[in-house]
């Protein structure tokens, strides 16, 4: 009887296994009314891990190269109800830094109450609809870096001036 019961367990779970919508574990041809699915597989652990919402996969990956290549340990997040944390964590443990990383979330209305201690980000990761152009978190003024999107990154306006002078002045100097 429990064989029996194994067998058609095991039997009727085959087809979401096997063609499941979102991650199908053998590739299905394109249709006339539908797009191709490649494996489960054969994609990229970051293609895997950005599957239901592919469209979040390259602004998240730039908001991470900024916070990577500005050297930040302290990354504050603004997110939305329907916002991801865990690619955050993911893209930068992948990145094998050199340095420690704290990540807390900040809201510019909320408490300032943070388990380990006292926080003050050197940058927001923000994901909570169109960004702004400016933040204001603790009393501390946040200027958006890059043009507005649903992915954000914001850099404290001091530094967001000092940026400013010291890359694009040269170049306006330069201009004949």
């Amino acid at each position: 009887m429990i064989t029996a019961l194994l067998l058609v367990l095991s039997l009727t779970s085959l087809p979401v296994l096997f063609f499941n919508e979102s991650r199908g574990l053998f590739p299905r041809p394109s249709l006339p009314w539908g797009q191709s699915h490649p494996s489960y597989l054969t994609r990229t652990a970051n293609e895997r891990l950005f599957k239901n919402q592919e469209q979040a996969l390259g602004p998240y990956q730039s908001a991470v190269d900024s916070i990577v290549y500005e050297k930040v340990s302290q990354i504050g997040l603004v997110l939305g109800p329907d916002s991801w944390e865990y690619p955050i964590w993911r893209l930068l443990r992948d990145r094998k830094l050199d340095y420690s990383v704290r990540i807390e979330h900040v809201a510019p209305a909320g408490s300032s109450h943070w388990p380990l201690g006292t926080f003050a980000p050197d940058v927001l990761f923000w994901s909570h609809g169109e960004a702004p152009a400016s933040l204001a978190i603790d009393g501390k003024v946040f200027l958006r870096n890059g043009p507005p999107g649903a992915v954000a990154v914001f850099y404290p306006s001091q530094y967001s001036l000092f940026k400013l002078i010291v890359f694009f002045v040269p170049m306006w100097a330069n201009c004949d």
